[in-house]
Parts: structure tokens; C-alpha cells; sequence
């Protein structure tokens, strides 16, 4: 089993449907960030402030099969600012998330 992360794809230009549809029917669970910069230089993001299309991705993951959960990820990246706010990442991975589950018309729960 596996736990899927589409950011470690996208650095690498993998395609989103294509690595959905391999690895969602084996996952256990989802994390979710978003990345910028490639494969040699990465720097991972809060869902939301990257070019993730999010309402698409929950679109092929239910379409894939997968039911279990979606977990945003915070990056050490990120909570390893010295002004790093664990309420205010979660508030504002919140809110396009749950944009985009309402887009997708995907359940959330």
C-alpha cells in the first residue's frame, strides 16, 4: 500500500491522470501540498499557493476509486520558519480545499 503525494510527480512533469490512475487504487491515504521548481530544486507549498488544479485532482481521484482520506501535508519547508503559525497554514490550506471539493462535487468526509 501507499501513500500518494502528486507534488513529488508534478516536480518531475509525471502527469496528473496518468499517476493518479496507477497509484490512487494502492493508496492508503493522500497527502496534499502544493510545489514549485523541479525535480533538483524544490520548494514545497500550502495547497492552494501552487498551480495544483485541486477540483480536477479530487475529480480523478474519486473517479479513480479512492476513498480514503486527504491530509494536507506542511512541509518542514515550512513549519520550520522561525514565524511558521500552524493555525493560519491550516486556515489557509482550508479554504481551497474545500473550494475545491464543492467544484469537484466531492464529499467530503
Amino acid at each position: 500500500r501507499a501513500a500518494y503525494d502528486y507534488s513529488h510527480y508534478q516536480l518531475r512533469s509525471i502527469d496528473m491522470a496518468e499517476s493518479i490512475q496507477q497509484l490512487a487504487p494502492e493508496s492508503v491515504f493522500i497527502h496534499v501540498k502544493d510545489a514549485a521548481g523541479d525535480a533538483n530544486r524544490v520548494q514545497f507549498l500550502l495547497p492552494g499557493e501552487g498551480t495544483v488544479d485541486y477540483a480536477r485532482y479530487l475529480k480523478l481521484v474519486a473517479a479513480a476509486g479512492y476513498e480514503g482520506d486527504v491530509v494536507v501535508e506542511v512541509s518542514g519547508q515550512i513549519h520550520g520558519k522561525p514565524n511558521y503559525d500552524p493555525i493560519a497554514a491550516a486556515k489557509k490550506s482550508y479554504a481551497p480545499l474545500a473550494a475545491a471539493f464543492e467544484k469537484a462535487g466531492v464529499a467530503r468526509g
